[in-house]
């Protein structure tokens, strides 16, 4: 049995898809077949039910899928801790932040934490929502900023701040003079949301003011170059966090934020669990922003 065999596992286990897997693992499908078999054949158990329609974990396939994760986050702590021990001296702080999520108050306090911290190299860098846990877990990281926790077992993520949401439409659009719009209006337009916001915060909050369960679907932009583009084009309405639209302008678009105030995103600061020094030394300068 190598490493290799319980990442190939633990992959499958979280996709019950080969195909899927197999794209997040960066494998062709065959010989991501022929790793859970060979795992299989020295554990000596079946640990999937494959049939053309699904995959399924085998009782021994779910228990193992929890010795799995141990095993990989054992060794992935140890990688780290022999990385940081051998590069202690450069007193280098690594962070994260998920693609097109810059909140615009993170540049002063992150200046604040050069200030304060003066011997320390601060290094900062944009990856992927899917590479967040892999990042820290490899040691590429210390850690990341994230508009949604991880709540996986052997990770930390502590609440940083909280971003108002607020809709951008085109100038003609019945939604741009108006200073009362609720998140339940969202549903009578068709939506365009700014990546990372994702459609399972919004009807997380649509639904924690009504009664009867709403699920809200529709497009998603990478930069709001794009959403623009999308707006004019229909009668779609754009959703983002009002952070990452503070400097945008444009003479046909108009920006509103939604009411009830509430209705906010939080951030996160996601390390591996426990904390390291570097990280809670970090936490310290970046909490404030929650009152900023």
């Amino acid at each position: 049995m190598e490493l290799r065999h319980l990442r190939h596992f633990i992959g499958v286990a979280e996709e019950l898809n080969f195909s899927k897997a197999a794209v997040r693992l960066h494998i062709e499908q065959s010989p991501l077949s022929r790793s859970i078999k060979d795992l299989e054949n020295d554990l000596g158990v079946q640990l999937f039910e494959r049939t053309t329609r699904s995959t399924k974990l085998t009782e021994a396939g779910t228990a193992f899928l929890q010795e799995a994760r141990q095993i990989l986050l054992a060794v992935d702590k140890a990688r780290l801790r022999i990385k940081n021990q051998n590069n202690k001296h450069h007193h280098t702080v690594r962070v994260a932040l998920i693609e097109n999520f810059v909140p615009s108050y993170a540049t002063k306090r992150f200046a604040q934490y050069r200030k304060t911290n003066s011997t320390i190299q601060l290094n900062i860098s944009e990856i992927p929502e899917d590479q967040l846990t892999n990042a820290l877990q490899d040691g590429r990281v210390d850690a990341v900023i994230s508009p949604r926790k991880v709540t996986r077992e052997g990770f930390t993520s502590i609440p940083l701040w909280s971003d108002e949401l607020a809709i951008i439409t085109p100038k003609e659009h019945p939604l741009s003079t108006s200073n009362n719009i609720n998140i339940r209006d969202l549903t009578t337009y068709p939506l365009v949301t700014l990546k990372p916001l994702s459609y399972h915060l919004i009807n997380k909050h649509l639904n924690a003011t009504e009664n009867e369960q709403t699920t809200l679907y529709g497009l998603q932009a990478s930069n709001i170059e794009m959403m623009i583009l999308l707006l004019s084009t229909n009668s779609r309405i754009g959703l983002a966090t009002y952070a990452q639209i503070p400097t945008c302008y444009h003479p046909e678009i108009a920006i509103r934020l939604l009411i009830p105030n509430e209705h906010k995103t939080t951030s996160y600061l996601i390390s591996l669990d426990p904390p390291s020094e570097k990280f809670i030394a970090l936490l310290k300068c970046l909490k404030p922003a929650l009152d900023s």
